[in-house]
């Protein structure tokens, strides 16, 4: 079942997040995801598993700038190491791309990490394609 995401289920969130390299602070995950869920713009939803519990979950949200036409972007997916090739993530992508359609918009975008090769596979086999290769800079201040 596919459904918004909730304070409950921060717990769950950190630890699907491990699983991929990206370790959370409770507490600062709480206080991020009290902003997040207040716009309008964003959307945090959970895949929950009768018997499992949450076993993975979508954050995207529209990106707008002055070269692009509003768009969505997948600002993270993850699904759980023993609940992957499941359709988990295919059905979490999908409720993005409705929620999309629902706010007007046509079209979804997303980044991966380059060493990430199951996940580039993983959305080529849902119809993504890949549209260009960047960098990213960074600076601590």
């Amino acid at each position: 079942m596919i459904r918004p995401m909730t304070f409950q289920d921060l717990q769950e969130v950190v630890l699907l997040s491990g699983q991929l390299g990206y370790p959370l602070d409770m507490h600062a995950l709480g206080a991020r995801f009290q902003r997040l869920r207040a716009d309008e713009n964003r959307v945090l939803l959970v895949f929950e598993d009768p018997g499992n519990g949450v076993v993975g979950w979508v954050h995207a949200h529209i990106e707008e700038g002055l070269l692009l036409s509003p768009r969505t972007e997948i600002r993270a997916l993850i699904v759980g190491e023993e609940h992957r090739r499941k359709g988990i993530g295919k059905a979490l992508v999908r409720s993005v791309e409705a929620w999309t359609k629902e706010i007007g918009m046509e079209s979804v975008f997303l980044r991966t990490n380059e060493s990430r090769e199951g996940a580039h596979q993983f959305y080529k086999n849902i119809g993504y394609k890949k549209s260009k290769t960047s960098y990213l800079f960074t600076k601590d201040i």
